[in-house]
């Protein structure tokens, strides 16, 4: 998978840290924003991060170095890189402050890609609005595994279709998969399940493409993505 990720990192308490060449800073206790991007291995790069022991080469390698830095939450967005127009948007934003000159962000024109967060939980409607998902919203399965809800079967000469299958006695309603579908193929059921909740259902009209959002999304872990390809005529 590729893509554009968002790691929500809290420093407990406030530190001092040199991040490479670009010298010693100050990073005062709270949470903080980083926007990266994995376009040839977005697992890998995510479990890197996640990974305390290793060889100090990224800006936020550094700071994530620190025994009193934790990753507290990731984000993703499947896809073409991300990161830059997202970066912009959250400069302007008054619920940010941009930290550090080009920090992430030395090989493109933003200003930086980390951002200390003024207002908690303002970073969760700002990417959810992005549409990026948070990892937790898969019942805190890794990157790998959430991957793996994707039957994902290659044929030389074909043409994608996909198919989805909801578990109705597990879902509960919440409706983020009717909400992200990017063909408004998933809608209510009329009918409510045996604990009393109006499920997800599927219009199988064969326009899905696989895309897997909605398996993303879903805090229960009551969708499985299928993606096959139908033979072109």
């Amino acid at each position: 998978m590729r893509g554009t990720y968002v790691l929500v990192i809290e420093v407990k308490k406030k530190i001092n840290i040199c991040i490479g060449k670009l010298g010693k800073f100050t990073f005062p206790t709270g949470y903080y924003i980083y926007i990266g991007s994995g376009q040839n291995n977005l697992e890998k790069r995510v479990q890197r991060h996640l990974r305390k022991e290793k060889k100090l080469f990224w800006h936020v390698d550094y700071l994530l170095n620190h025994p009193e830095v934790e990753i507290k939450r990731i984000w993703i967005r499947e896809g073409k890189r991300w990161e830059c127009n997202l970066a912009r948007k959250i400069a302007k934003d008054t619920g940010f402050k941009a930290m550090i000159s080009k920090f992430g962000s030395s090989d493109c024109g933003c200003e930086t890609h980390l951002f200390l967060v003024l207002k908690p939980g303002k970073e969760d409607k700002v990417l959810r609005q992005n549409r990026f998902f948070p990892l937790d919203s898969i019942d805190n399965l890794t990157l790998t595994e959430a991957q793996n809800l994707i039957n994902f079967k290659k044929t030389k000469g074909s043409s994608k279709i996909g198919k989805i299958k909801i578990n109705s006695e597990r879902c509960k309603g919440c409706g983020y998969c009717i909400q992200f579908c990017p063909l408004n193929l998933i809608h209510f059921s009329p009918d409510l399940n045996r604990k009393g909740y109006y499920p997800a259902i599927f219009d199988d009209n064969n326009k899905c493409t696989g895309c897997g959002i909605c398996a993303l999304v879903c805090p229960d872990t009551a969708i499985t993505v299928y993606r096959n390809l139908k033979e072109k005529k």
